[in-house]
């Protein structure tokens, strides 16, 4: 485990810098692969689940439920819950092992002093009443609920998994806006622990609708940051591991801002993203982008 975890934070160290280093380049190639079920309007995690099928949820204040959804938007499984609640879901992940996280982390109002990441094996999928494993974390740093406005940075909508360990994209709603994103580690294990932090990085300082963090995602060995904006693809992962180099991100800019909240990879490679509803462009959306495939 102690190994995993020097491996983990030395990976997630190395990507602290990356984000003052990062080209530009306009995110031409993206379109809709599908209109989503009304009923997935506030649509924000995804995973891949099948070669035909993903798994997503609904945000704060929906039912505590996961829809398999096809590459036409439609629902063909529900996975409801014993022991999970929705207080705000944020993010859906899965490891090398076959487990499925739901990462109940939005803190928009930054007044929970306890955030909560389920665990579960995906052969439950489309099961009901389906038990989880309870991981409870907190913010060492954060000491008043809420905190001034200037330090409102306590909230998230991303966090991976690595083997024994998980780490916390928080989401910037401070004010000013700093466009910082704060790393934290969390242990992969049932209980209550403290969320350490490691370190703050840099995206884009513009404003929180454009450029706070909702997603992100491996991209094989690489990662794949989304804001409502941007992907930012952070490579030269060897570099990352086992040298002092300084690596270079790739900042993709979307030509329309949209709610996207979602960043996966499918089991045919391609990049996925969904966007909420939106009250003039329509319903929640599955788009494809083209930008690049895993190899």
């Amino acid at each position: 485990m102690q190994l995993m975890q020097n491996y983990s934070m030395r990976l997630f160290f190395g990507l602290l810098t990356v984000f003052f280093f990062n080209n530009l380049t306009l995110a031409q190639r993206l379109k809709v692969v599908a209109v989503l079920e009304s009923k997935l309007s506030e649509t924000s995690g995804l995973v891949a689940f099948t070669d035909s099928t993903f798994i997503t949820l609904n945000d704060s204040g929906n039912k505590a439920e996961l829809y398999e959804i096809n590459y036409k938007g439609r629902v063909v499984s529900t996975t409801t819950f014993k022991n999970a609640k929705n207080f705000d879901w944020e993010e859906l992940q899965t490891d090398a092992n076959g487990f499925i996280y739901i990462g109940d982390i939005g803190n928009n109002g930054h007044s929970r002093n306890q955030l909560t990441i389920y665990k579960f094996h995906r052969d439950f999928v489309g099961k009901s009443n389906v038990d989880t494993d309870v991981i409870n974390f907190y913010y060492e740093d954060q000491l008043h609920f809420p905190p001034p406005a200037n330090q409102r940075n306590f909230d998230a909508e991303a966090f991976l998994v690595q083997g024994d360990s998980m780490f916390i994209f928080s989401k910037d709603w401070s004010k000013p806006f700093t466009g910082d994103s704060k790393l934290y580690y969390v242990p992969n294990q049932p209980g209550r622990h403290a969320a350490k932090l490691l370190r703050k990085f840099h995206t884009h300082g513009g404003t929180n609708f454009r450029d706070a963090v909702t997603g992100v995602c491996w991209f094989g060995n690489e990662i794949l940051l989304l804001t409502y904006s941007s992907i930012y693809h952070i490579k030269d992962t060897h570099e990352l591991l086992f040298t002092d180099h300084f690596v270079q991100s790739k900042r993709y800019l979307f030509r329309r801002v949209k709610q996207f909240e979602a960043i996966a990879i499918g089991l045919d490679g391609k990049v996925y993203v969904t966007a909420e509803r939106h009250r003039f462009l329509g319903r929640a959306k599955l788009y494809l982008w083209t930008g690049m495939e895993k190899k």
